[in-house]
């Protein structure tokens, strides 16, 4: 249930979610990049690990996803960059890659419907991704910033954290997803007793 809300909200009004670890962020992500793998579209990736961009391009493709997302690194010549952003999609894109491809009018900012931002614990004040960021908000007021992170305590450290990376990524709204949060405690009791009465039936058995 708490994961089907993030989403609806997230869906409706841009922000960052901060999920407890443990509660499914992966799974919240991928339906985003659903959502987005359409040429119709042209959404960026950014923030994301290679062993992650592996592993939400096989989820989407067990998933029947037809236009999975692409990786662009700098394997692909400028050119054949500046052609992977005309067809469109949703693209995984290193940051130094895209950070060079917009200052150099590669990219067609202006085109791009919207970012996701991952592990956005990471967008500090000298961060590649905030000033991403900057550009992109400077040159697209319409696209959406939808940012997503698993690591709540990152944002406990230094002095008003959370606040900076919000203003980092020109985003207003924050959605908390704790542990203690009722919608969460409950889903996590229903798995519990679920997973008591399973035990219960196969001791029964054994």
């Amino acid at each position: 249930a708490y994961e089907n809300q993030t989403f609806v909200e997230l869906l409706a009004d841009d922000g960052l979610v901060v999920l407890a670890r443990g509660l499914g962020l992966n799974r919240l992500f991928i339906k985003f990049l659903k959502l987005y793998s359409d040429p119709r579209t042209l959404v960026l990736v950014i923030n994301t690990s290679n062993k992650q961009e592996g592993y939400f391009c096989n989820e989407l493709r067990k998933g029947g996803v037809e236009y999975t997302p692409k990786v662009i690194t700098n394997e692909y010549s400028a050119k054949e960059r500046e052609t992977l952003y005309l067809m469109g999609g949703t693209l995984f894109v290193t940051s130094r890659i895209l950070l060079l491809d917009l200052l150099r009018k590669q990219c067609p900012i202006e085109k791009v419907q919207g970012l996701l931002v991952y592990n956005a614990h990471k967008v500090t004040d000298s961060a590649t991704e905030a000033f991403i960021l900057r550009l992109y908000r400077q040159n697209n007021k319409v696209g959406f910033v939808k940012a997503f992170s698993d690591s709540p305590e990152a944002f406990t450290n230094g002095f008003c954290q959370l606040e900076r990376v919000m203003k980092n990524m020109f985003l207003k709204h924050v959605y908390l997803w704790p542990r203690f949060h009722a919608t969460v405690s409950a889903a996590l009791s229903r798995h519990q007793f679920s997973d008591s009465v399973r035990l219960c039936y196969l001791l029964q058995l054994s």
